[in-house]
């Protein structure tokens, strides 16, 4: 595992921002495989129609899969944009967009399982919480169910925690203990 640099803001020369796990087997980081996926018309019908029963689920609405992918790659933009102002705002920290995995937390520590999403949407950014204006992607999805039970759901909470693992493996418990992996 590797951890990529996202969107570092420029500042006095600490580790805040967001930054992304490579996994080995992967030709790209976490955000960017996430975000290729979500703007790849081919790729969302391909999971809408694999997940077409979720969708039809009544939990967002009457949608078409057409409608489905068009709001997936319009919110995934948004994200983007506001990641990078967010990244670039020294006024603004990246816990506001991130929240804790689990309604239930209310205590914010390092290495927490966190979760980012715009709006009332199913788009999902998944990472660990270094501090306040630092965090680490490990993952993303389309949350289209209420709880994590579908597949590729619980395969983000496995590579939630594995990323957790490795990053106590190395240490990495503060925004300049990235340093050493960069």
């Amino acid at each position: 595992m590797e951890i990529k640099p996202i969107f570092i803001p420029i500042t006095n020369g600490d580790s805040d921002g967001l930054y992304s796990m490579h996994y080995l087997n992967s030709s790209c980081s976490e955000y960017n495989c996430t975000m290729n996926f979500w703007r790849n018309r081919y790729a969302l019908s391909a999971f809408f129609e694999h997940n077409i029963a979720d969708l039809e689920s009544g939990f967002w609405g009457n949608i078409t899969i057409e409608d489905a992918i068009n709001i997936t790659i319009s919110d995934a933009r948004l994200f983007e944009r506001t990641l990078s102002v967010y990244c670039r705002d020294s006024t603004r920290d990246l816990q506001h967009i991130f929240q804790p995995l689990f309604d239930s937390e209310y205590r914010l520590i390092s290495l927490q399982k966190s979760k980012a999403k715009l709006r009332r949407r199913w788009l999902r950014l998944y990472a660990l919480r270094i501090d306040r204006n630092c965090f680490i992607i490990t993952g993303g999805s389309i949350k289209l169910t209420h709880n994590m039970n579908a597949p590729h759901l619980r395969e983000e909470l496995l590579k939630l925690e594995s990323s957790r693992t490795f990053l106590l493996s190395k240490n990495i418990l503060f925004p300049e203990d990235l340093n050493t992996m960069l």
